[in-house]
């Protein structure tokens, strides 16, 4: 019988936290912290159908606790609130308002979150400390400078090889190889037991 994974305790956003609004508007905040829980700092942008708008704005707010509120001050005028709750297995639902304009509200979601710290497991389900942030390369991949999809790539990790990586790795994020770069979660698989 194969144990279960320990509850996640606290959840953090990726480096960049998309919000999809469902009048079709893709929101792109930047995040920080340790864990990240904080919004900013850095331009939050958004865009449609592959379109982005010149609009841009400094994000503030973030998570606390399950609940997340993120204040964007627009350039175009607008200011955007967005408020939601995250649920007991990562997901997010809320809801965003134009404050300029109140009409304007729509229901949001966004991809799961990754884990910042999960709830401490029995000792007989615990993974081996030493292999609590290891990943292996599934495959040769290339190591970026940081987390955006523009970020210039400074190496390559090759297959099979076992490196620690920051907590909140998850296969639909970029994960940060330390002291390497970052590399996309999906080519890293967990080590169990002996790396």
């Amino acid at each position: 019988m194969v144990p279960l994974a320990p509850a996640c305790a606290e959840y953090e956003f990726p480096p960049l936290f998309d919000i999809y609004q469902t009048d079709g508007w893709r929101i792109q905040i930047p995040t920080s912290g340790a864990p990240r829980r904080t919004a900013g700092p850095g331009q939050a942008t958004y865009w449609k159908d592959g379109k982005p708008d010149p609009s841009n704005g400094v994000p503030t707010g973030g998570m606390n606790g399950t609940a997340i509120d993120i204040t964007i001050p627009w350039s175009n005028g607008s200011r955007g609130r967005f408020t939601g709750t995250v649920q007991a297995d990562g997901t997010v639902t809320g809801t965003s308002v134009d404050e300029t304009n109140t009409n304007h509200q729509f229901k949001w979601n966004a991809r799961k979150l990754p884990c910042a710290a999960t709830a401490v497991a029995p000792a007989d389900q615990a993974p081996a400390a030493s292999n609590v942030n290891k990943r292996k390369a599934a495959n040769d991949v290339d190591i970026s400078d940081g987390p955006q999809d523009d970020a210039a790539i400074i190496g390559m990790l090759n297959e099979g090889e076992v490196v620690d990586v920051a907590p909140g790795c998850e296969t639909d994020v970029k994960c940060e190889v330390i002291g390497r770069g970052w590399v996309w979660g999906n080519h890293l698989v967990k080590v169990f037991g002996r790396a």
